[in-house]
């Protein structure tokens, strides 16, 4: 199953309610912890 990143940062937006002025910085923390999770997932099972 594919998550959109813009559906991950659409929900953190949400649950956090932030000010619009850190939502740069938070889309990019969110963007960087997803793609450290795919970099896990494919490494875990590429080497199945």
């Amino acid at each position: 199953m594919r998550i959109r990143s813009e559906t991950w940062i659409a929900h953190a937006r949400e649950i956090v309610m932030v000010p619009d002025q850190f939502t740069d910085h938070i889309e990019a923390a969110i963007l960087d912890q997803v793609r450290q999770c795919a970099h896990v997932y494919r490494a875990a099972h590429t080497s199945l």
